[in-house]
């Protein structure tokens, strides 16, 4: 999934990306399509809100069979503190112009509330650790719930 992920963004990008994955855990318990759109809108603001160039980690953390964590983390132009208590509501285009390169950024504000609705749905939770210019964490930490498959995020290598 994340090698799907990497290839759509870096060919969407009109900037360089460059991309790192620390996995300590290649699978995860979770709606497959779910977990990819929402992985999928931290990496495209990643992109969006950062400078010329950008550096995008993923990495992953289980610590048991039940509780797992993936983090994004980019270089970006960082999110102000101020901002940081709203990004997840819906519509939220707070300061979004002051935070792109471009001057202001594309989309409906719907993003991030898509990925905090999505940890939700796995009994879990999204949050964010930036600094106005400085780089952003979002942790995305979800547990095992019900009877969800279990989803690889590299490709099996045979």
């Amino acid at each position: 999934m994340l090698e799907d992920l990497i290839e759509k963004y870096t060919a969407k990008a009109d900037k360089p990306v460059h991309f790192s994955l620390h996995l300590e855990s290649e699978w995860v318990y979770a709606d497959e399509e779910f977990l990819k759109e929402a992985i999928g809108n931290l990496v495209d603001n990643s992109i969006k809100y950062s400078g010329e160039e950008v550096d995008i980690q993923i990495s992953s953390l289980r610590q048991d069979y039940n509780f797992y964590l993936i983090k994004v983390r980019d270089n970006g132009i960082g999110i102000p503190l101020k901002d940081q208590s709203r990004i997840f509501e819906k519509y939220e285009r707070a300061s979004a112009a002051d935070r792109s390169r471009k001057g202001g950024a594309s989309g409906f504000g719907l993003g991030l509330n898509y990925v905090f609705r999505v940890a939700e749905a796995h009994g879990g939770k999204v949050c964010v650790k930036a600094l106005k210019g400085s780089i952003v964490n979002f942790f995305f930490f979800f547990f095992r719930v019900g009877r969800r498959n279990k989803y690889f995020l590299r490709r099996k290598m045979i």
